[in-house]
C-alpha cells in the first residue's frame, strides 16, 4: 500500500441531467427552490453550455 498525502477535493461535478434523474421524486417546483437556495449559499454552481448543464458542488 502506498502512503502519502491526500489532497482534499474542493469540488464535485455532475451533469445536470443526472441531478434531475436522482431527484425526480421531488416536485419540480420544490427541486428548483432547493437548487436556488444552494446557489445563493454558494454550495452549488450550475453552468449551462451547448451540450447541457453541469452542476458543481463545493465541499467545505
Amino acid at each position: 500500500m502506498r502512503r502519502g498525502r491526500l489532497r482534499p477535493v474542493t469540488t464535485a461535478v455532475i451533469p445536470y441531467r443526472n441531478l434531475t434523474r436522482k431527484t425526480q421524486f421531488i416536485r419540480k417546483s420544490f427541486r428548483d427552490e432547493y437548487l436556488e437556495d444552494l446557489v445563493e449559499s454558494g454550495e452549488l454552481v450550475v453552468k449551462f453550455g451547448a451540450n447541457g448543464g453541469e452542476v458543481y458542488f463545493s465541499e467545505s
